[in-house]
């Protein structure tokens, strides 16, 4: 997304997981990466890393001084890390929506959502419906890019 969105070449080097890349990052093996807060914010917090700009549209309660690609004059830009509980299709709906009562739950409680929040998440817990929409919007807009970008499954 951001090779598209400021028309830059950037060499990717795949890894197998974020630790090595992140052990990488710190160690100056390589110039930059995005990862999510979770991740990053302990270095970042540290000064073994300089955040430049975060993905989302709106500033991260973790990094209020951190501006986003938006701000810094990427338009269009959002991309954010995401985790959702799923269950399998024939998941009765009354196993549903009890699922949901207690995640839900479980973010309002105070320790929870502290903890998410100084992890640099932003707990949300909506309804099944809700994540459902959002979630296939995710899938159609990524869609798009991964075609503009030309990626093919090998």
């Amino acid at each position: 997304m951001l090779e598209v969105r400021a028309n830059v070449d950037i060499l990717t080097i795949p890894y197998k997981g974020g630790a090595k890349a992140l052990s990488d990052l710190v160690a100056g093996q390589i110039d930059m990466s995005m990862g999510g807060p979770s991740a990053l914010l302990g270095h970042i917090q540290s000064g073994r890393l300089r955040a430049i700009a975060s993905t989302g549209l709106k500033r991260s309660p973790a990094m209020p001084n951190v501006p986003t690609f938006v701000e810094s004059g990427l338009a269009d830009f959002e991309f954010n890390e995401w985790y959702a509980l799923f269950a399998p299709d024939r998941t009765p709906p009354d196993v549903i929506a009890r699922l949901n009562r207690e995640v839900v739950k479980a973010l309002t409680e105070a320790e929870v959502r502290s903890t998410l929040v100084a992890m640099g998440a932003e707990p949300v817990g909506n309804s099944p419906a809700e994540l459902g929409a959002f979630y296939l919007s995710e899938m159609d807009r990524l869609g798009k890019l991964v075609t503009a970008l030309g990626v093919k499954a090998e």
